[in-house]
């Protein structure tokens, strides 16, 4: 059997994962330890190429590109987030990777940057499929948000032009694309080999848990609790310093850069998709 019958349900089916690049890389070397290791560095690499290529296909200046580097690459500042991160639950920093190269591949459809984009949208698709394998975490954090991202773009569209973009080819592109991976997602996740867990609704005490446990929760993933001492003042002056220019870009720039603003909105929705899906109901 592909799924065990002793597994528990947190035992995911993760197709898409670190130990895939670890498999090779220990029949070469002989030893787990070092492949492993090898493998999460392969995956930290790729995340920050993902992230700057993102920051590229949206017009992000160099300076800014590299601020924005800084950030990812700081934020996992204790060996605790680390090994959750790439060891414990290692579909994180793949999960992490898919969404930005998902994101990437969806702007730059937007913006006519991407070349072959048949066979990156056929990627893409098949990505999602394989990661909604393990579970609900590609469909709740990457692909519903780019289905409310892509509805948002096509309302504001509506209201301003009291029409549809029917005969718009960006529009057209990008609403199928975004359909095909949630529909292929959506598919991963009611496979036979997908192993869910029990998770009820939490509307009564939602505001309650969100308050006692996924805001501390999000703060120490965000190492602004939970370590102290230089580090702890370092990254709160990143994440305010961060915030502020992003408010200051918002509102000095008239008409922001049409990919710049949807990445924003894209996390903005990302965030409270956590928020919304960790406090009304009974997942932790």
């Amino acid at each position: 059997k592909i799924v065990p019958p002793s597994w528990i349900p947190s035992t995911e089916v993760e197709i898409v994962n670190i130990c895939a690049i670890a498999a090779p890389l220990y029949g070469l070397t002989g030893n787990m330890n070092l492949s492993y290791g090898i493998s999460c560095c392969i995956v930290a690499l790729l995340l920050i190429m993902c992230f700057y290529l993102l920051l590229k296909s949206s017009s992000i200046d160099l300076f800014s590109s590299l601020l924005g580097l800084l950030i990812i690459v700081a934020l996992p500042g204790t060996i605790d987030h680390l090994l959750n991160l790439y060891l414990l639950c290692g579909y994180y920093a793949v999960a992490t990777l898919i969404m930005l190269f998902t994101l990437n591949i969806y702007i730059r459809l937007l913006t006519g940057q991407l070349k072959h984009h048949l066979f990156f949208s056929i990627f893409t698709i098949v990505l999602a499929f394989l990661l909604s394998l393990s579970g609900m975490h590609g469909m709740l954090f990457i692909y519903f948000p780019l289905f409310v991202l892509e509805f948002l773009r096509w309302f504001v569209y509506l209201i301003s032009n009291h029409h549809l973009p029917l005969k718009n080819p960006d529009y057209k592109k990008s609403v199928l694309f975004v359909i095909l991976v949630s529909v292929f997602a959506f598919i991963g996740t009611r496979s036979k080999y997908t192993i869910s867990s029990d998770v009820s609704r939490n509307i009564r005490h939602g505001f309650q848990k969100m308050f006692t446990e996924v805001c501390p929760a999000f703060l120490e993933c965000a190492n602004i609790t939970g370590i102290h001492g230089l580090c702890n003042m370092l990254m709160i002056s990143i994440l305010i310093v961060s915030i502020s220019v992003m408010i200051l870009f918002l509102i000095f720039h008239k008409k922001a850069d049409r990919a710049q603003f949807l990445t924003l909105i894209f996390f903005w929705i990302c965030l409270l998709t956590v928020f919304l899906s960790n406090s009304f109901t009974t997942a932790e």
